[in-house]
C-alpha cells in the first residue's frame, strides 16, 4: 500500500489497512514505489513486500528491477542481498547501512 493505495481497484483482495478477523499477519506490496520515478524511466524505483504480524515486522523485501537485485530480512534471521540471476537461496548477508549498490 503505497500512495496509490486510495485509488486501487485491488483492496478488495488486498486490504492494506488493517488485519481481516481471525489472520495472523498482514502482507503490504507497494507495486512501483517511486511511481513518478518509474513513469519518467528512472531507474530508482523499487518493489516493496512486506509481512507484519500484530506486533511486529515479520519479514520485508525491497526489490530494484533496474539493478537486477533485492535485499531481504527476516526477523530474528538478519537481512541478506541477492541478485535475479541467482538462485534466491544463494543471498549473501547484508549488513544495514551498507548500500546494495552505487547509485550516483
Amino acid at each position: 500500500f503505497g500512495e496509490e493505495w486510495k485509488s486501487s481497484r485491488n483492496t478488495r483482495y488486498l486490504s492494506g489497512t488493517h488485519f481481516v478477523e481471525g489472520e495472523r499477519y498482514l502482507v503490504l506490496l507497494d507495486p512501483i514505489d517511486g511511481t513518478r520515478l518509474y513513469l519518467d524511466q528512472q531507474p530508482l524505483y523499487q518493489v516493496i513486500l512486506t509481512v507484519i504480524s500484530r506486533g511486529a515486522i515479520e519479514a520485508a523485501m525491497v526489490m530494484f528491477p533496474s539493478f537486477e537485485d533485492y535485499v531481504y530480512a527476516v526477523r530474528g534471521k538478519g537481512a541478506k542481498r541477492g541478485t535475479f540471476d541467482r538462485a534466491f537461496d544463494r543471498a549473501e548477508p547484508w549488513e544495514v547501512g551498507v548500500p546494495p549498490r552505487e547509485v550516483f
